[in-house]
Order: structure tokens, then sequence, then C-alpha cells
């Protein structure tokens, strides 16, 4: 069963794909109508099963192969020219074919092969624009897969969102949260708290990301510890180990952004002293320009000269003061005597 999203928080219905479950009722009504082979196969091609709008009646379906876990004939038929076209289409609710095989559970080599085929193929999302990294990690992929995915696109999946606003991170936490039992009631071991881990490594920011309820992967853990509530249940110990992965991704992204903080402003401080020095002379003396000396005579060439040096001669200026001083008081004095 393929799923695209979980909310254990409210009682959004789960959105399901491919489910096996429908496909098997499909197949008893089928028989028991005993249709023809055109009707199977629009019936079949309205449940999704086909490959977008194109459908295969002569050839085999790869989605019916995949759903079957058929791994040896799905690793065969993509080996072919008719198979490799296939898997770059997708199906009616704009599912891929990665996406249908990472929901099964496909081995590690189909994963790569598919992406040797069709390289965008970890960047196409579907009608809930969910990209395969999404429907990996609701359905709980195995690490392995989960890391070639974040380096075939550099991480880039790991910080999509659908249309919930969650990202791969979301998506993790919830499969993980989910205690799976076996027949005599121990826990079975699965990678989901080691997927997380890879995830708050290759994407650290995203574990502060809010869903379209405004809720971040912590809060989704802590929302199934408290609907759980009984804290000797083995669900409930899962959770728990699920919020101190995150709670130590947390902190480790804190410390992270305290150090750039602290860095910057460091630089900050640094860029303002060099500028400060720079205006400083090595004796302290400002190095602008300096303003207009108290000379009432002083004309603004001097000022410039005073200005393009930075030294002034003391004996030219006295000078040119005197100078204009004294030619000042003799053109008053001769001035009177004239009157």
């Amino acid at each position: 069963m393929i799923t695209t999203t979980m909310t254990p928080k409210r009682v959004n219905p789960v959105r399901q794909r491919g489910s096996a479950g429908g496909n098997s009722a499909s197949h008893s009504s089928l028989s028991s109508e005993t249709p023809s082979k055109t009707a199977a196969a629009d019936a079949l091609y309205n449940q999704g099963s086909g490959i977008g709008r194109f459908r295969f009646t002569r050839h085999p379906n790869v989605f019916k192969m995949i759903e079957a876990e058929d791994w040896s004939q799905v690793r065969n038929f993509i080996q072919t020219d008719r198979g490799t076209k296939t898997c770059k289409k997708s199906d009616t609710s704009g599912l891929s074919v990665l996406g249908m095989a990472l929901g099964f559970h496909a081995p590690i080599d189909i994963v790569i092969k598919m992406l040797e085929i069709d390289p965008k193929a970890s960047l196409k999302w579907d009608m809930f624009h969910a990209v395969p990294l999404h429907v990996a990690c609701l359905n709980g992929a195995d690490l392995e897969v989960v890391n070639y995915l974040l380096d075939h696109d550099d991480n880039t999946s790991a910080h999509c969102a659908d249309n919930d606003k969650r990202v791969a991170l979301h998506h993790a936490v919830e499969y993980a949260c989910k205690a799976e039992l076996d027949e005599d009631g121990n826990e079975i071991e699965n990678d989901g708290i080691d997927v997380i881990k890879s995830l708050t490594s290759a994407a650290p920011s995203m574990i502060k990301t809010n869903d379209i309820h405004g809720d971040t992967p912590i809060d989704l853990c802590q929302m199934v510890k408290y609907e759980i509530g009984d804290e000797s249940l083995a669900s409930y110990k899962q959770a728990e180990k699920v919020y101190k992965v995150l709670r130590e991704a947390n902190i480790r992204l804190y410390r992270r952004q305290k150090k750039h903080w602290e860095r910057k402003k460091e630089k900050d401080t640094r860029t303002r002293k060099s500028q400060d020095s720079s205006e400083t002379g090595s004796t302290g003396a400002s190095t602008r320009t300096p303003s207009l000396p108290l000379m009432e005579d002083l004309t603004l060439a001097d000022t410039m000269d005073i200005s393009a040096t930075g030294q002034t001669d003391k004996s030219n200026i006295e000078k040119k003061r005197k100078t204009k001083l004294f030619g000042s008081l003799f053109s008053r004095k001769s001035r009177r005597e004239d009157s």
C-alpha cells in the first residue's frame, strides 16, 4: 500500500494510491462478470494503474509488476527499449514509475537504474505535489535507498514540500513513530531512526519547517506521544526514540546557527575597526579633509592646498596674512587722508 500523507493529530482521511487491496477486489469483480480484455484494461486504467495518458494493452504494465513486487520481471523489463520509455511516464495521479517502485520497497539496483533512465525523476511531483522521496519516507524505504536519492539530487528533494507543506522529514517521522510488531508482539526493527538522522544531516533547517497546520516534525512526534499516553507501550517508547533524535538534531542546528552568527558579528566588528583605523592616522590625527582655518583672509586656494598635502606651511600663510592685513590698513589710511 502506498500512502502519500498522514496526519496523526487530525482525522483527515489517509490518501492512498496503488492499493493492492483495491486491485484484488477489482480482479474478483472482473472475473465474476468475465469482461472482455478491452474492458478489463479500461478498468485497470481508470483505477490509475495505467501510465499517464498512455495505455499498454499489448505490452506488460510495469505498474502491475511493481504492485506484484515481481522485481525480477521489473528488472528485465526496464532493460528493454520499451521499458526505458515507460520509466519516463507517470500514472493518472502523476505518480512516476520511480515513486511507485519506492512505495513498494524496490531493491536499490532498480532504483539506480530508473534514475539512470530518467535523472529528473527524483524531483517530479504527483497530484499531491509529493516527490519520490516523500513516498519513500512515508512507506519506510531502506536507508540505502533514501541516501541514494539524497545524493542523486544533492539533497534538493529533502527541501521539497507537498501540498500539505510537508517535507520528507515530516513523513519519515510519521513512519518512524509507528512501532511495527510481529506476530509474537516483538518490535520489528526498521531504518526509520537512521533515515531521520540522514535527513536532518542533509537538510537540518527542515526540522523547523511548519506544515499546513503549523506543525514541525518535532510537533508530530510529540502529538503521537500525547495520543498514546501510556509510556509503557512499545509505540510510546518508539516515539520517544524519534523525539530524542530530533531534539539532538535541533540542538546541533541551534549551535551551528549560533556559531555562524558569532562569526558574522566578529567579522562586522573587525570591519568597523578597520574602517575607523583607516580614518585615523598612526599618530591619531584625522586624515579627513580639514575644515577651513579660523583666518579671515585665508583663501579657498590655500585651503585646497592644505587638504591636498595634509600639512601647512605656517610661514607662507603668515606672510600672506600679514601682506593682506597691511594692504587693507594702508588702503583705509589712504582713504582717510584723501578725505
